[in-house]
């Protein structure tokens, strides 16, 4: 009787210690790894800075003057921290998207002055006075001014940036008809005998890329000048929604306005390295976007840009060690 009971005694304090073990095992695996991002996560309107398992700490920046890469961690125990690019609607700034009000209350002037002068001034459709004038109270960000002489002369336009504070010139000659007839167009078209009109495109929601003929003319709403007389077709194109191509009449010295509601489209991923493929340098795109392409950050650190799923939103990316070197985005 003794015997069996030291005999279970033995395994019990066996199987206690191989619990004690796995239970000791499993908090060290979890507490291995930490993940921290200073703006709670996938916070695109603060720059936020990235930090795992005592790696570098990877900031939020700004790709270009609309693309953030935002940095964040998917989860507090991720091994690592990852990225995605998302489209800033009012411009990225200093690693984060500007805020939607970012343009409330800041404003700018715009002084217009013409030849021949007391030419109508028109800023986004709207009547200022007669040349020569200089506009106050105007918001700040991409303007349209139009210029306008009651007869004879083609009509200017012009898309003009306008900065807090600041004066922003323009000085608009305008082109007789007459003249127009025989020299071609106002931004010195060559062919001769050419006759221009204006384009102003919109869509629900804003922000698309708008070309004419295939040739991409800026983001809606734009108005587009010196376009040929004819029949032209204008693509809209934008992240998450479908193309919208519509064909429309341009005449001689008229303002035609074209406008598309976008539909939502489905989502696709790809990456041309086959996913996370430190060792090949790859490209992934998704639902249209830019192609975002895998880069040496440094000479050691290779930033992998991935799909996660077929049917992804958009590209994520990791930063990753290369203990060979890194070269033209990838590992070596």
């Amino acid at each position: 009787m003794r015997k069996d009971f030291l005999k279970f005694s033995k395994i019990g304090i066996i199987s206690f210690l191989a619990i004690m073990l796995i239970l000791s095992l499993a908090v060290f695996v979890s507490a291995a790894y930490s993940c921290n991002d200073s703006d709670g996560g996938r916070n695109i309107y603060v720059k936020g800075t990235a930090t795992s398992s005592g790696q570098a700490s990877w900031n939020d920046s700004c790709y270009s003057s609309i693309w953030l890469l935002e940095v964040w961690c998917r989860t507090p125990t991720s091994y690592r921290p990852e990225g995605y690019y998302v489209a800033c609607s009012n411009g990225c700034l200093n690693g984060s998207c500007k805020p939607d009000n970012y343009y409330y209350n800041q404003i700018g002037f715009i002084s217009v002055s013409s030849n021949p002068s007391i030419s109508n001034v028109y800023i986004d459709g709207v009547f200022k006075g007669v040349t020569p004038i200089t506009v106050s109270n105007v918001s700040v960000g991409l303007r349209n001014v139009q210029v306008i002489k009651s007869s004879g002369y083609i009509n200017y336009f012009v898309a003009l940036s306008v900065y807090a504070g600041e004066t922003s010139s323009v000085y608009a000659t305008l082109i007789s008809n007459a003249s127009n007839n025989q020299t071609g167009n106002q931004t010195g078209n060559q062919t001769g005998n050419t006759s221009v009109g204006s384009i102003y495109a919109t869509t629900n929601p804003i922000g698309a890329s708008t070309y004419v003929d295939g040739v991409l003319k800026g983001v809606t709403p734009i108005l587009i000048s010196n376009v040929l007389i004819g029949q032209r077709q204008v693509t809209f194109s934008l992240t998450g929604y479908t193309n919208s191509v519509v064909n429309v009449n341009v005449n001689f010295n008229q303002i035609t306005t074209v406008g598309s509601v976008l539909s939502p489209s489905g989502y696709s991923c790809n990456d041309s390295d086959g996913g996370q493929n430190i060792y090949v340098k790859g490209t992934a795109v998704s639902s249209g976007q830019l192609q975002w392409s895998d880069i040496c950050v440094s000479s050691a650190r290779l930033l992998e840009v991935w799909c996660r799923t077929p049917t992804s939103y958009q590209p994520e990316g990791y930063y990753a060690d290369c203990p060979n070197g890194c070269v033209n985005g990838a590992c070596v």
